[in-house]
């Protein structure tokens, strides 16, 4: 669209992919985002869960190198783990661990922020993609709201010093993920609500980072690069810790994050607890692996994973 203009609410792997889609098509492309962006792979406010362990599979890494040409390199070249799953994870199942297999899938091991810090410098290789950082969204512009010619124009938001300021736009996409307010601004500017689905599976994660022993101190039997302890099938009495779904993750840096998930249990959220439960987990490599590494973060906890579908295409006048 000549002349046109773009803006993406949120800058995180929604915001940064959608401001690529978007790139070609509009002379200006904004992203507003809420955090200052760090220039390396950091944690930050607005990405709690980038603490815990993330997967790019082959339809993901698909998608974003449409977006992204010569994403999966990158991400490789930045210190991302090319690995095949079914060869390089040992699998604690059932009874036993899985039998290892060639499989035409693989994936790109990192840490959630990595990626981010690889989409970024890719929508920075970008000259109409602008990313404002430190401004936070707080409204919509609209015009003949709720009627079949209503339309959004733009965005409100506030500035580094708090300043409220407009933004016209042609198109606004929301990439601001749960907590998002979009849905409630259309609502008080005349559409109705939209309607809303919710799947909450009281899925709680507990995680710490670790610095791995350098190769030549790891025993002959830590073959592995990837270790997955699934939740048991036992139906009789046993440690609630089996029901966990637990993760030794390898990313970049020679890291690794140790993760236990699990579906309505309490769950460690300290140092010693952390490590109390791994030592009652089903097998006793994971906890082996936990303390041949040197642990590097805090134990981190999250219990909001709800998802949260809204039906914008339900509406009347969309």
């Amino acid at each position: 669209m000549h002349g046109a203009t773009a803006v993406v609410l949120g800058g995180s792997v929604a915001g940064l992919c959608s401001a690529g889609v978007l790139a070609p098509h509009f002379d200006r492309v904004v992203v507003l985002e809420r955090d200052e962006l760090p220039p390396g792979a950091e944690h930050r406010r607005g990405v709690p869960q980038s603490k815990h362990p993330h997967f790019v599979l082959n339809a993901g890494r698909r998608a974003i190198g449409t977006i992204f040409p010569g994403f999966e390199e990158s991400l490789i070249e930045a210190g991302g783990m090319l690995l095949m799953p079914s060869m390089d994870a040992a699998y604690g199942e059932m009874d036993g661990w899985g039998p290892r297999k060639a499989s035409t899938m693989t994936m790109i091991y990192s840490s959630r922020i990595l990626i981010e810090r690889v989409l970024r410098e890719k929508v920075r290789d970008l000259p109409t993609i602008e990313i404002c950082e430190g401004v936070t969204a707080s409204g919509l512009s609209t015009t003949g709201g709720g009627t079949p010619a209503g339309r959004v124009t733009g965005v409100e938001y506030r500035d580094a010093h708090g300043e409220t300021r407009i933004l016209e736009a042609d198109l606004v996409v929301d990439a601001l993920g749960r907590g998002s307010s979009v849905r409630d601004w259309l609502a008080a500017a005349g559409w109705p609500g939209v309607p809303e689905k919710t799947l909450d599976a009281k899925v709680t994660y507990t995680s710490r980072w670790y610095q791995l022993p350098d190769a030549s101190e790891r025993p002959p039997n830590w073959w592995w690069k990837h270790l997955v302890l699934t939740p048991t099938q036992d139906t009789g009495p046993h440690p609630q810790e089996h029901e966990f779904l637990s993760n030794f993750f390898p990313v970049e840096g020679d890291r690794a994050i140790a993760c236990m998930g699990s579906w309505g249990i309490q769950m460690p959220r300290t140092p010693e607890t952390f490590e109390a439960a791994a030592d009652r987990l089903r097998a006793p490599t994971f906890a082996a692996a936990m303390r041949a590494g040197t642990p590097i973060s805090e134990v981190h906890l999250t219990r909001a994973t709800g998802n949260k579908w809204r039906r914008y295409d339900e509406l009347a006048h969309p």
